[in-house]
């Protein structure tokens, strides 16, 4: 028995795949926010890895980096620590 794909049912099939993602309407006016619990993650996970990094075989400039990376991300976590303690107890 033997199998046979033909390039007309390729072309059809690839046909059918593009006019499927030409059909999809667009959204407009949605904007996706970044939420304060991702911003935290993140920068979390950069001072993580920023971390585990071993800094005795780089250049100062290297070093530098990742000190202003850590400094970065702990202001970020600061900022947004802030934020959420003043809208939980915001007394107005």
């Amino acid at each position: 028995m033997e199998l046979t794909i033909s390039s007309t049912t390729k072309e059809s099939t690839m046909e059918k795949h593009s006019d499927q993602e030409e059909e999809l309407p667009e959204e407009e006016g949605v904007v996706e926010f970044t939420t304060i619990s991702e911003y935290i993650t993140c920068s979390c996970y950069a001072i993580n890895t920023m971390m585990e990094i071993d800094t005795a075989l780089m250049s100062k400039e290297d070093e530098e980096r990742i000190k202003n990376t850590i400094r970065r991300s702990l202001l970020i976590i600061d900022s947004c620590i802030y934020d959420l303690y003043y809208e939980l107890f915001d007394e107005e």
